[in-house]
């Protein structure tokens, strides 16, 4: 947006100072720079002037956009690679595993047994990986879960855990074919 505002200042001062408001676009993105120039010019002519630079604070927290896993997915393979992608950066430093962790991976059958793993961020910083150290066991429930501590880069916390809970594949093994045949 744009605008001015003229303040004539009778009788002259050496100082003088007010106050205006002015509203910042609904449409403004989170950390967009917005400019605010001052100038001034004094009964002889001369100018002289200041630019405020200022930006939109991000209050919004960031939300899950995409899973790789939909929540109580089934026949999902023991060696998973499990990815959330958000709506915005997220900050590196909040990206953590282990029992205090962030982001978890537990055995769904009440004791909570956390599965060793892994979590990353991709380069953009909107996607969470987690890559479980070994292989899962078969025919288990699951339950990945990445706690409020995640914040985006303005320390804004999720609203609540995101929890995907799934179940590894019970299929066993099938002979499809032998060779030489019987």
């Amino acid at each position: 947006a744009r605008g001015s505002l003229a303040l004539p200042v009778s009788p002259v001062q050496s100082q003088f100072s007010t106050t205006f408001n002015f509203a910042v676009s609904s449409s403004a993105l989170p950390d967009a720079e917005i400019m605010i120039s001052c100038s001034a010019k004094d009964a002889t002519g001369n100018v002289g002037g200041t630019n405020i630079k200022m930006y939109v604070a991000d209050t919004v927290p960031p939300v899950v956009v995409s899973s790789s896993l939909a929540d109580n997915a089934t026949n999902v393979p023991i060696t998973p690679t499990l990815t959330v992608t958000f709506s915005e950066k997220l900050s590196a430093d909040t990206i953590t595993t282990g029992p205090a962790g962030s982001i978890s991976l537990a055995v769904n059958d009440g004791t909570g047994q956390l599965v060793a793993g892994a979590a990353s961020l991709s380069a953009d910083q909107k996607t969470v990986t987690f890559a479980p150290s070994a292989a899962l066991t078969k025919a288990t429930a699951y339950q990945l879960t990445i706690s409020i501590a995640v914040t985006d880069l303005s320390a804004n916390h999720l609203e609540s855990d995101y929890v995907v809970h799934f179940t590894t594949d019970s299929t066993p093994p099938a002979v499809i074919s032998v060779i030489p045949a019987a």
